[in-house]
């Protein structure tokens, strides 16, 4: 009688089992669905090896995108590789008579400033990987709060439409303009919990009435000197992101 009765408790207890082991083999499924959906919709290799779904994006390591990236002698024409490099320009002559605008540490393949489509491209896509981190609860408080997953996101993302920004070193003028425009998106956009608002939520276009906040922080500066003026209306003007 024993015997029965545990032998049934241990066929109800395989039961029970078999039944977590297809729920748990349908989430995995469900998942992995989702996650070629999404490498579809940003437009991932869907089968690289080397990619890797970290702090809930997905991010491709760096290292290997590292390999054949421009450099100094493969780009001679940029001026920029460095922060220390556009710091040191700031503080010279060259600078104070300079029309490069705002973003004169954005530089293309022949070391000239992007025109200003290209700036109103680049604004777009920095808010659309932005109001992805908020739809996803992962908007740091400030930049440089950003995790290495986030920072890696963004950074593929980025380099991959706008090439130009492979041409800095350690991708510092990426880094450079997210520390200088994202707090006043956040401050806009998100809420004090680093949700998106309703009002971000329910609309799938950026107002271009907040492009001054944005700039607001972004003006060059030295020690020295003010830096360039924008005389340029490449440069110069708003950019409607």
């Amino acid at each position: 009688m024993q015997d029965s009765l545990r032998l049934a408790l241990l066929q109800e207890r395989c039961n029970m089992l078999e039944q977590d082991l297809v729920k748990v083999t349908v989430e995995r499924d469900t998942i992995k669905n989702l996650f070629d959906q999404l490498v579809n919709m940003i437009k991932l290799p869907t089968r690289d090896p080397n990619l890797v779904l970290n702090g809930n994006l997905p991010v491709s390591p760096l290292s290997s995108a590292e390999e054949k990236r421009p450099t100094r002698e493969t780009h001679p024409s940029v001026q920029f590789w460095t922060k220390t490099d556009y710091d040191d320009w700031l503080d010279s002559p060259e600078a104070a008579g300079s029309n490069r605008g705002l973003y004169a540490y954005l530089e293309d393949e022949n070391g000239d400033v992007p025109k200003s489509e290209t700036l109103g491209k680049i604004r777009k896509a920095l808010r659309a990987g932005w109001r992805e981190l908020g739809q996803r609860g992962m908007a740091p408080d400030t930049w440089g709060k950003a995790s290495t997953s986030v920072v890696q996101f963004m950074r593929l993302q980025m380099e991959k439409d706008f090439p130009l920004f492979k041409l800095a070193d350690n991708g510092w003028k990426l880094e450079y303009i997210c520390t200088k425009t994202y707090s006043a998106w956040r401050k806009r956009h998100l809420d004090g919990k680093g949700n998106l608002k309703r009002t971000t939520r329910d609309t799938t276009k950026e107002e271009g009435f907040d492009d001054d906040e944005d700039l607001e922080d972004h003006k060059p500066c030295s020690k020295k000197r003010k830096g360039p003026t924008d005389n340029t209306k490449s440069s110069n003007e708003k950019l409607k992101g």
